[in-house]
């Protein structure tokens, strides 16, 4: 039998479904120059709203109170994507359309994690929101993980009172996210109320302390969420590639920035434990 294999087609690789990127089309980036950061203004967080007697101007009732101004501010992030092949058979054009479809099938899962941790604008001071972050506001009825069900019935109330009450996101990992029973509507899923879900394989369950419970895991809230992209390239310098002789290999980067962002009037978690869904 001979020692050489026949190169065929792989089997094809699907983005997971009801992830982050399931929201919707990401913002349109043409003509804005996104990439060096950029912020905003929410009317979730400035409005107040009343109610009065228009014969009697001393006669209000409150609805809602206008928060504290808060504009966020944003400075995306870039992926870095390393794609390794064979250097058997494979041309320059081949190395970079390898590198470009890992860009795509990795770009959620790498936007997620940096959503719900943090990590990155941690690390490098920048001033973005991210899920698991002391900013959000626990709504765990004390301190023991609660059902899944229950968790999710406090985030949609706590959505409900914040703001306008708008439309809101739930935020899970793809455990959790099993149990929330939400159903397809256009590609992504929905809770029966209607607020958005993510089912995130790039989140990670840590709470807004930043660690993992010792028991159970970690859901959030929060208001609308924006995800803007720019296009994944091959940097010129790694057109070159790198080589491993040792394994006949070839290694190529592809780069692309990212941002997901969310203003913050509207940020709820809750602790929750799926063996108490299922015991």
């Amino acid at each position: 039998m001979s020692n050489l294999l026949t190169v065929v087609e792989p089997p094809k690789l699907e983005v997971a479904r009801y992830g982050l990127l399931s929201l919707g089309d990401p913002v349109p980036v043409d003509g804005t120059a996104w990439e060096g950061g950029y912020t905003y203004a929410s009317h979730e967080c400035t409005a107040g709203v009343y109610l009065s007697d228009m014969c009697n101007s001393s006669t209000r009732v409150t609805v809602h109170d206008p928060q504290k101004c808060i504009t966020p501010s944003v400075h995306p992030v870039t992926v870095e994507f390393e794609d390794i092949i064979s250097t058997f058979g494979n041309t320059s054009e081949d190395r970079v359309a390898s590198a470009l479809e890992t860009a795509d099938l990795y770009t959620q899962k790498a936007l997620e994690f940096e959503l719900w941790e943090g990590r990155l604008a941690t690390a490098a001071g920048f001033p973005n929101k991210y899920l698991a972050s002391t900013s959000a506001q626990d709504v765990t009825p004390g301190s023991a993980p609660i059902k899944v069900k229950y968790g999710l019935a406090l985030l949609e109330q706590a959505l409900a009172n914040a703001g306008s009450g708008v439309r809101g996101v739930i935020h899970a990992n793809r455990a959790v996210a099993s149990v929330l029973g939400g159903k397809d509507v256009d590609g992504h899923l929905e809770t029966p109320l209607g607020n958005m879900i993510v089912a995130g394989t790039g989140y990670t369950g840590t709470g807004p302390d930043g660690t993992m419970p010792t028991a159970g895991t970690w859901m959030f809230a929060t208001g609308p969420v924006a995800v803007r992209l720019g296009d994944a390239f091959v940097p010129a310098e790694e057109i070159a590639q790198r080589v491993d002789t040792r394994v006949n290999t070839i290694t190529t980067k592809a780069l692309r920035t990212v941002a997901a962002d969310f203003d913050g009037c509207a940020h709820f978690a809750v602790l929750v434990d799926l063996t108490l869904d299922y015991a």
